[in-house]
């Protein structure tokens, strides 16, 4: 269910930013994202794979400077 002006619809799908209500979780908690497995494991190695370019580029800033 997604809220819409005052009101409640259905929806498939859900996108950033979106607010919803889910039923059936087996433990709920406020601020948890729910993704598909798949979308969230092509984050996360994008998010560590620019860790590690971002954290060797300043390695190396650090030693070309010093």
């Amino acid at each position: 269910m997604k809220k819409k002006g005052t009101s409640m619809v259905t929806v498939e799908t859900a996108g950033a930013g979106d607010i919803i209500s889910m039923a059936g979780l087996a433990a709920p908690a406020i601020g948890h994202t729910v993704a598909n497995s798949e979308v969230a494991l092509h984050a996360l190695i994008g998010y560590l794979t620019l860790s590690v370019a971002s954290d060797l580029l300043l390695s190396l800033v650090i030693k070309t400077v010093l």
